[in-house]
């Protein structure tokens, strides 16, 4: 039943390395550029600030419905996927934000196949043309039967003759009766 069952699941996240805006001249400005290097080490170190943000989750399921003899003629499997998305807002000038984006989604999916041939195969009262036979077996069971014929049919076999009724003959005919 477990080997019927899989599941995903995928996440992904962009984020940017915030770094203060000022002068970055080791020579010209030593402490600036140690403010700098400490800040940009913070965000490294804080996996920076993100800005989108993606998730994915996926699950199949086939149904083991063919494993009882009952149904196996028929299949039938589930889906679910679903995902999840993140969006940092805008962020404005006096230092507030227009608000943040978020969106989702989510999707099921049932399918079933349904093997007529193998249903019909289990029907015991069925002609058996319609079964499934071994190639030998048939051949040896049907090939010597003959064909049935309706009394009614309108086809009939051709005739052959040996040779045609008026065809003439090797002997000789006299020339007043000849063909």
């Amino acid at each position: 039943m477990t080997k019927s069952i899989h599941a995903s699941f995928s996440s992904g996240t962009n984020a940017e390395i915030e770094q203060p805006y000022t002068a970055v001249n080791k020579d010209l400005f030593p402490d600036r550029y140690s403010a700098w290097k400490d800040s940009v080490w913070q965000s490294i170190k804080h996996m920076g600030r993100p800005l989108s943000y993606q998730q994915t989750f996926d699950f199949t399921w086939k149904l083991p419905l063919n494993k009882l003899p009952l149904f196996d003629w028929l299949t039938a499997d589930f889906a679910y996927n679903g995902t999840y998305n993140w969006t940092r807002g805008t962020d404005l000038e006096d230092g507030s934000t227009m608000g943040n984006n978020i969106s989702n989604s989510s999707s099921k999916t049932y399918n079933a196949r349904l093997n007529l041939e193998t249903l019909y195969n289990h029907v015991p009262w069925q002609p058996p043309p319609r079964r499934k036979r071994n190639r030998k077996t048939s051949r040896r069971r049907y090939s010597s039967r003959p064909t049935p014929r309706s009394p009614f049919s309108t086809t009939r076999k051709a005739r052959s003759f040996a040779s045609p009724p008026c065809a003439p003959t090797a002997r000789a005919i006299p020339s007043a009766t000849r063909w």
